[in-house]
This record gives C-alpha cells, sequence and structure tokens, in this order.
C-alpha cells in the first residue's frame, strides 16, 4: 500500500514537479540565462569571479581588502601636491624614453613573429602561391 507522500503511477510527487512560478519561465536575457545556469553550481561561479586575475589585482591594492594600503593612501596625499616634472634634459626622462622604446621595439618584433609563422603554419598546412614551403 502506497503512502499519501508516495505515488504508483509512475509520476513525480507534487512537490518535486515543476511549478510555473518566474524560476521556470524562459529567460528573458542572455545575462539572466547565464545566471540561472551557474546557479545550478552553488558558490563555485562566485568564487572563480572573485578569484579572477584582473580582480584579484585591484582587491589586493585596495584600502577595502588591504589595510596596509591606507599607509600608501595617505602617503600619496602627502606627496602629491608638491609633484614637479623633471625637466626634459633629465638623465631620467632620457633613460625613461629608451626603455619604452625597448618595450615598444619588442613588442612590435614578437608581433611580426608571431604573423609570420602563422603564415608559414598556413603555407605549410594549405599551400598557397606565396609560400616558399608550398
Amino acid at each position: 500500500m502506497a503512502s499519501s507522500s508516495t505515488q504508483t503511477s509512475g509520476t513525480l510527487p507534487t512537490s518535486a514537479a515543476p511549478s510555473r512560478q518566474s524560476g521556470n519561465r524562459p529567460p528573458q536575457s542572455l545575462g539572466e540565462a547565464r545566471k540561472r545556469i551557474l546557479s545550478g553550481f552553488g558558490p563555485i561561479p562566485d568564487i572563480l569571479k572573485w578569484l579572477h586575475p584582473m580582480r584579484t589585482s585591484r582587491y589586493l591594492l585596495s584600502e577595502v581588502l588591504n589595510p596596509w594600503m591606507r599607509g600608501a593612501a595617505m602617503l600619496a596625499g602627502a606627496i602629491s601636491p608638491r609633484r614637479k616634472p623633471l625637466s626634459p634634459d633629465q638623465s631620467l626622462v632620457q633613460r625613461e624614453r629608451d626603455v619604452i622604446g625597448a618595450i615598444t621595439q619588442a613588442l612590435e618584433d614578437a608581433r611580426r613573429a608571431r604573423d609570420k609563422t602563422g603564415e608559414q603554419i598556413f603555407g605549410w598546412l594549405y599551400g598557397f602561391a606565396g609560400s616558399s614551403h608550398a
């Protein structure tokens, strides 16, 4: 004999049957759909969101989570009114420009090497008129 909480017809008990509340309506936006999907994973999406490197660096350097940064903020407030730009003929200014130029050149070289490598691989795989490896 089946109790009142169990059903023998193979259907779900009424407490487990889906209801037509707002939680079961189709999502109205991609953001809402994303939230619904991720809500099934418990706290993991929130943990991953807070541990994302772009956020972590902001939090670690904020006064809210890192009490040592309050001292840095006070120091910056004391130094800020007295800051003056260096003269253009100062050796540190020239060194800064040299370093910036070297970094820019290194990034350009890396970009060119990446593009050339991609073209070579494409030529090897698919063969095209401009490839010497076709």
